[in-house]
């Protein structure tokens, strides 16, 4: 029954039997209802030999009330039993979507970059958020097309079948008739509304991808008018999604016209059957009357069993779609597939850096970078600078093991980089990128991102490095003054620096500096190098730059091109070199040297 849920529900195995055992119950406890009312239509009319005057109630007050006990007693145990049933599942629901959920964004953060890179993020919110909530519904008691309701149908059913096995073998075996041709239905239309909804999941994958990414790029949408063409796109996505949701819906109605017809001629076979045996004295008046309620009791969980299998076919496809995702191998990054928060690996001691024969393509198979071959001395600053394109923050992913490289070695410290472990090394290391990542709380928070216990003496002194802190201190709440999660009400310049006192908080080993001064003006720039200045002899830092201003007061200058190194030296040996440096240089300067 649970298919691709399996995995999921291991752990809650004994809750499961427990939930499904109360959900038996209560439908046991129901179904008695109708045979106690047929016992009660058989003391009206034949008090002296009904069932229970065998049992030594003589008189129809004695019998009554002891039906009415009966009664009570067997409402009170369904009553006590539906609580049961739906608290369990409820729960157990709540557990396995926060277990599937977490899982879920565990790996996700271990997967390549590359697979972000090939998936939309609107595609993958729809299975976090989307599919992770529709297995809780399926789970939850209190849902009338959940796991409870198909162990109800079921138990319903075989209990029926003992109850008008009881009453009459002929015509249980009649009513069972249309039952066995609604489960071939099911068989059929549960196939077919498989692939459909698997087709309707895609849909909305693709309809998440591109609202998603629309609304992160609004701004770019409106300065180019291109609203209507956005809207056309997500229109014709939505036609997609409403062409195969039409095709499941008339899948859909089809099965449960076909469930109906076959149940009412069941019923109706049945009832005409028990009239005539009544007539002719086979059973009594109370076994007819009971009789016609179990014989409704089979057809209606059979009416809403369209509904049922239309949940579960679409939980099915969502959580093969979970599956997907789960079962993306992981690139072996991590000694550990799990790093406790409690247990995070120590910091590596970087030393010096060297490429040696290094080349990497992306997934379109262009070389990014061809035998590129150099060394970062510890505690030296070192450039990268280039045209667009030519390999500069390919470089800075190599040193993150966001990528390994397909051809030639990486060493850190004299050790080869994918030997490491990348927890330790990206401790070790403080990255400045040009994509900004901002989150909603203070800025505090968003200097001490991800760190515990930090000094505000470590906080002021990483913001002034930033050149921050004299921003920072004219706001009304300073320091605990709120952002966004995209740091809205800041400049972009402000939030870069706010991202560089990020990084030099942590005190790194290693500091990457990608682009981290294309949003600020000139004296701001300058300011931020001369603190850079500072800590040269401190730490070992990187600096990834368009403008060579930035990087003009670097040990060693890297100069890229298509993705080879073309030159090396500090500024003034470029500069006298006369080669694309210097071309680079006077292009900016406006011909000033």
């Amino acid at each position: 029954m649970f298919g691709p849920l399996k995995p999921y529900l291991r752990p809650y195995k004994w809750r499961i039997v427990w939930a499904s055992f109360c959900s038996i119950c209560n439908q046991v406890f129901d179904i008695s209802q109708d045979v106690l009312m047929g016992l009660m239509v058989d003391v009206a009319l034949q008090s002296q030999n009904s069932f229970v005057a065998r049992l030594g109630f003589d008189t129809i007050s004695a019998q009554l009330l002891f039906f009415v006990g009966v009664t009570v007693l067997n409402g009170s145990f369904e009553a006590l039993f539906e609580y049961l049933y739906t608290d369990a599942w409820g729960k157990i629901a709540q557990d396995v979507q926060h277990d599937i959920r977490v899982q879920l964004y565990r790996h996700l953060q271990k997967l390549p970059l590359s697979y972000f890179e090939s998936n939309s993020i609107g595609s993958l919110t729809t299975v976090v958020n989307d599919d992770v909530s529709r297995l809780e519904q399926f789970l939850d008691g209190g849902n009338y097309q959940s796991v409870s309701a198909i162990l109800q149908m079921i138990s319903s059913t075989v209990t029926v079948g003992i109850v008008l096995f009881a009453v009459s073998p002929l015509i249980m075996c009649i009513a069972f008739v249309p039952v066995l041709i609604v489960v071939v239905l099911s068989f059929y239309f549960k196939y077919r509304l498989g692939k459909l909804y698997k087709r309707v999941r895609r849909e909305a994958g693709r309809i998440g991808g591109i609202v998603a990414h629309n609304i992160r790029g609004i701004g770019t949408i409106k300065s180019f008018v291109t609203q209507l063409y956005e809207q056309r796109r997500v229109e014709n996505a939505s036609g997609g999604y409403r062409d195969a949701g039409k095709q499941a819906v008339h899948t859909s109605a089809l099965f449960v016209s076909a469930v109906r017809l076959s149940v009412a001629s069941g019923y109706v076979a049945s009832v005409a059957t028990g009239a005539f045996l009544l007539m002719n004295g086979v059973f009594t008046t109370g076994a007819f009357t009971t009789m016609i309620f179990e014989a409704q009791r089979l057809i209606w969980p059979f009416i809403g069993l369209r509904d049922i299998i239309d949940s579960y076919e679409r939980v099915m496809a969502a959580a093969s779609r979970i599956a997907g995702v789960l079962k993306t191998p992981i690139e072996t990054l991590y000694r550990s597939i799990i790093v406790p928060s409690e247990e995070v690996p120590d910091p590596l001691d970087i030393g010096d850096i060297s490429f040696s024969h290094v080349s990497f393509s992306y997934k379109s198979g262009r070389p990014v970078l061809r035998d590129i071959s150099l060394t970062i001395p510890e505690n030296k600053t070192v450039a990268f600078v280039g045209t667009t394109g030519c390999g500069k923050s390919t470089i800075v992913k190599l040193l993150l093991r966001l990528y390994n490289p397909q051809e030639g070695k990486v060493f850190v410290g004299g050790r080869l980089l994918h030997e490491v472990d990348a927890y330790a090394l990206r401790r070790s290391i403080g990255l400045v990128s040009q994509e900004l990542f901002m989150i909603a709380g203070t800025i505090r928070e968003n200097i001490c991102y991800g760190l515990q216990k930090v000094s505000d003496e470590l906080v002021v002194e990483a913001a002034k490095a930033a050149e921050i802190h004299d921003f920072i201190t004219q706001l009304p709440d300073g320091y605990d003054t709120m952002m966004e999660e995209r740091g809205q009400i800041f400049s972009g310049g402000q939030c870069q620096r706010i991202a560089i006192a990020r990084a030099l908080v942590r005190q790194p080993q290693l500091l990457i500096m990608d682009e981290a001064t294309s949003a600020v003006d000139n004296e701001t720039e300058e300011a931020i190098n001369k603190s850079i200045a500072k800590m040269r002899h401190e730490r070992t830092i990187v600096l990834i730059a368009h403008r060579l201003s930035a990087v003009r007061n670097a040990d060693v200058i890297y100069v890229l091109d298509k993705g080879m190194v073309l030159e090396q030296g500090d500024h003034v040996e470029l500069i006298a070199r006369g080669g694309l440096y210097h071309r680079l240089w006077k292009i900016q300067t406006g011909g000033v040297v």
